[in-house]
């Protein structure tokens, strides 16, 4: 009679090496970088691209979350300090999309009114000012902190809008 064998409940863990000790340093040298007029370049073509085609009104649900992200990473970015006197205007974008999310419910239509339309623009440009200031590991905690958010799993203080709208 054969026996078998037990299997063993140990989770696999390697052993750190001195190449993981240079990818932990390599990364932490890149996160110090500021982030270049090219990468937030790629930012302010994705997001404008969704404005553009919510204006015109071609843009769905995925231009909407893309404004929204980058107005949710605005504001991210202020609270861990960088820009906090944009936060003015973020307030009068968040106030625009609610009154956009608004006319959506009741007309079946996406677009902003021109009031909205300008206080969006203006935080979002804000916001491409905000990300050249900002260092690409801010940038990317950030822009996790908001992925989080959408996800449930928030680790990181990403405040509430409709909050921050009430507080002014």
């Amino acid at each position: 009679m054969a026996t078998t064998k037990k299997k063993r409940n140990k989770a696999y863990r390697p052993r750190p090496t001195l190449l993981d000790q240079l990818h932990a340093t390599e990364r932490l040298y890149v996160e110090s970088l500021p982030v270049r007029a090219e990468e937030a370049d790629r930012f302010r073509l994705a997001v404008l691209t969704s404005l553009d085609g919510i204006t015109r009104g071609t843009g769905g649900a995925r231009e909407w979350n893309t404004i929204v992200s980058a107005l949710r990473h605005a504001h991210t970015l202020a609270h861990q300090g960088t820009g906090e006197e944009i936060m003015p205007a973020l307030i009068a974008a968040n106030g625009g999309m609610i009154r956009a999310r608004e006319r959506f419910e009741r007309t079946g239509r996406m677009g902003f009114d021109g009031d909205a339309l300008r206080d969006i623009r203006l935080a979002l440009d804000l916001w491409f000012e905000q990300i050249q200031l900002c260092k690409i590991g801010e940038v990317d905690a950030a822009t996790r902190a908001v992925i989080a958010e959408y996800d449930g799993h928030s680790r990181l203080p990403v405040p509430d809008l409709a909050d921050v709208r009430e507080a002014v």
